[in-house]
């Protein structure tokens, strides 16, 4: 319950930075005696994991490649999150218009010697006639050690009368000690 709530506020926030329809409540008044101190508002910054994107690339037969990114107007937003033994991966794609369909594919991967290695790995099936989609996947890490860990949201959107859109985010979190 707790989880489809901030999923639905996850969408409501991201559907209104879309429209350019949110400013930040700071700009509009004044700091407050209770406001947080530099010292804590550094610290608070430190747990927050900032969500990267990059583009996939399509390259063609003649080995030019170009971006291939969601339409104007949506976004990808991919959060890790670790509670206990459980590192979770919440994928949110969110337009601010109605698609034909919005489909996931969600990875949750720890670092190795010899690389990353991928721990979870699910496609989830479209939704349609949507203008969001979230999806949550976790993975139990007890006994793997100390690891930092990643996780991959990829999504693809179809707009109405459009063609294939995808784009794809990763969030990290590093020296986790999961025993």
């Amino acid at each position: 319950m707790v989880r489809r709530f901030a999923i639905a506020l996850l969408a409501t926030i991201c559907a209104l930075t879309l429209a350019g329809g949110w400013t930040s409540a700071a700009a509009e008044s004044p700091a407050s005696p209770n406001s947080p101190t530099a010292d804590e508002k550094e610290k608070e910054s430190a747990l927050v994991h900032k969500t990267a994107i990059y583009l996939h690339f399509e390259q063609h037969e003649d080995g030019s490649v170009t971006p291939a990114a969601y339409p104007a107007g949506c976004g990808l937003t991919v959060l890790i999150s670790r509670v206990g033994n459980w590192i979770d991966n919440d994928t949110f794609t969110g337009c601010n218009f109605a698609v034909a369909s919005i489909q996931h594919n969600l990875k949750i991967q720890c670092s190795r010697w010899y690389g990353r290695e991928t721990l979870r790995e699910v496609v989830f099936e479209p939704g349609f006639n949507t203008s969001n989609k979230a999806n949550f996947l976790n993975c139990n890490c007890a006994g793997t050690g100390i690891h930092d860990f990643r996780v991959i949201g990829s999504g693809q959107v179809i707009p109405y009368g459009g063609s294939v859109a995808t784009a794809a985010a990763y969030d990290r979190i590093d020296n986790q000690n999961c025993g």
